[in-house]
């Protein structure tokens, strides 16, 4: 064993050990309840503690132009009494102003000097600088500095990003971001589930950003495997503290099974729920809207009514739909995808090797229950198995966007506010010109036009009653002033229909939104059952958390 050398830098200490790590050392720094953070085989970096053992002033937690509720004001003093942190709050409830006023905390009460960094999805980092600008008296700014070049009077407190105390940057740029990044008072990263893959470069970004503390915002963190959960806290630096190494988390709380395939056994499932919440809970917070104190404290009950679709598909739909079924099947002898979706799965372990060309079908048939002629725009190397150009050409109904003016004609008030979502941009297109064209007032929302002003449009101005939106839209909007939303199409994942619904279903809601699926075809089905299932998974590790 090497003899550690130790060498500080500010609040942080590193420490080199010449050749093999010394172990029962970082035990010790672990005993004492250090954050260790393994760089490589011979340097760790640690910080004090995960919690701080400064006491914190409620009656200085405050946000600008603005009260919070208490039961903010708790999840704050949590926040601000722990050095790392998951916020793991339903959509809607307030993670952005609640560290807004974390970081008011942090800058008037703490006398700290260094920047901060937020991390965050392209598609929310001006509703970050809105907020900054509305919420705190600090000064921000945005990687790039795009907006600084259309500052208008509503940004009083914008500079240049490397001159702000607030540095706001998509996920995108901290990926390709070369060389070490300079210590952070405090670092953000919201929407946190984009750092969920261990093996993603912008993960292994995420894991070197050094900061006094680091906070990780998401409504779902489990999206399809436990690994998340290590992930995450990985990016905390808190992963070796609390789980020990990547092989001693697997074997505590993952189920796996032995394929015929695979070299090792593959991850099925979790295990020791309890477990894992006793060493979560600590520097977790979970706060589902469903609880009654929240409820009782905003004065309303956060609901929504489901009303899920069944529409009809076409005789080309129903061929494309059989087609890719017969293609899922022949994939091996023994396996029939019947069975599979009969048992709540999507894509069966002893097919796993196969997974992207199923997820390709699935795509494929998605595109198809929406409208044939999405097809002809897809790249996918599998279209040809599918459907000709001439069948297309010749069936191009899309019997999704003959329910959606129905719905608009005969359920919905001409006066409320409509929300339509789908994962296609072309099918938003279409979706688009077919309103307008019934009269109508509708906006587009997609990553090939200016959104944000569309999304702000439709928010504030009363003339449009309909926003046609894709995934831009998913993160972090405030669209409370929408009582209806209908996903044309069904998202794979449960966490991408949670961050959609959150959008509407927030704090500043009046009424009762209502939710439409519009599902077409067995395919699409499943896909709906199997999101559902994930969201299981998520309530239930919320449940044992806060137990």
């Amino acid at each position: 064993m090497g003899k550690p050398m130790v060498l500080n830098y500010g609040s942080f200490t590193g420490v080199i050990f010449n050749g093999e790590p010394d172990y029962s050392f970082i035990n010790k720094l672990r005993a004492e309840g250090a954050v260790c953070k393994k760089e490589n085989l011979s340097f760790i970096w640690y910080s004090q503690s995960v919690s701080r053992k400064n006491i914190i002033n409620e009656q200085l937690i405050n946000i600008k132009n603005g009260s919070l509720f208490p039961f903010q004001v708790e999840h704050v003093k949590k926040l601000l009494s722990l050095n790392r942190a998951l916020l793991a709050i339903d959509t809607g409830l307030g993670k952005t102003i609640e560290m807004c006023a974390v970081l008011n905390y942090v800058y008037e009460n703490e006398q700290q000097t260094l920047p901060s960094l937020v991390v965050a999805p392209k598609s929310i980092l001006e509703n970050w600088a809105n907020e900054l600008e509305k919420h705190t008296n600090l000064t921000y700014g945005i990687y790039g500095d795009e907006l600084l070049k259309k500052k208008s009077p509503t940004n009083s407190r914008l500079v240049s990003f490397n001159e702000a105390t607030v540095r706001i940057m998509p996920y995108s740029r901290l990926r390709l971001l070369n060389g070490s990044l300079p210590i952070f008072a405090t670092a953000i990263f919201d929407e946190a589930n984009t750092i969920k893959n261990p093996a993603a470069k912008v993960t292994k970004k995420a894991y070197e950003v050094r900061a006094y503390r680091k906070y990780l915002l998401t409504a779902t963190p489990i999206k399809n495997t436990p690994i998340e959960i290590y992930s995450l806290a990985r990016s905390l630096d808190c992963s070796q503290y609390l789980f020990g190494n990547y092989q001693q988390f697997i074997e505590k709380f993952a189920v796996r099974k032995e394929v015929p395939f695979a070299p090792v056994p593959i991850i099925v499932g979790y295990k020791n729920l309890e477990g894992l919440k006793e060493l979560i809970s600590p520097f977790s917070i979970f706060e589902k809207k469903t609880n009654p104190i929240i409820a009782e404290q905003i004065g309303k009950v956060f609901s929504y009514e489901i009303k899920i679709l069944n529409i009809e598909q076409t005789d080309l739909q129903q061929k494309i739909n059989e087609r890719i079924i017969q293609n899922l099947n022949s994939l091996k002898s023994n396996v029939k995808f019947e069975e599979v979706w009969e048992k709540g799965e999507l894509i069966p372990e002893e097919l796993s090797e196969y997974r992207e060309r199923i997820l390709a079908y699935y795509t494929l048939a998605r595109m198809a229950s929406c409208s044939p002629l999405l097809l002809l725009h897809s790249s996918s190397e599998y279209i040809s198995e599918i459907a000709g150009t001439e069948e297309l050409l010749k069936d191009n109904k899309s019997n999704k966007i003959e329910e959606i003016i129905r719905i608009l004609n005969d359920e919905i008030p001409e006066n409320e506010k409509v929300v339509i979502f789908t994962s296609f941009s072309k099918f938003a297109g279409q979706i688009y010109d077919e309103l307008i064209k019934s009269g109508f007032k509708t906006l587009l929302a997609t990553g090939e036009n200016n959104y944000v002003e569309h999304i702000n449009k439709f928010q504030n101005d009363n003339e449009y009653q309909v926003l046609v939106m894709t995934n831009v839209g998913k993160y972090g909007l405030n669209l409370q002033n929408a009582s209806y939303l209908i996903f044309a199409d069904v998202p794979f994942t449960y966490s991408e229909i949670e961050q959609i619904i959150g959008r509407i279903v927030r704090i500043g809601q009046k009424s009762v939104p209502v939710i439409y699926f519009l599902v077409s075809g067995i395919i699409e089905h499943k896909i709906y059952e199997y999101a559902m299932k994930k969201k299981e998974w998520n309530e239930n590790l919320a449940k044992e958390v806060n137990k």
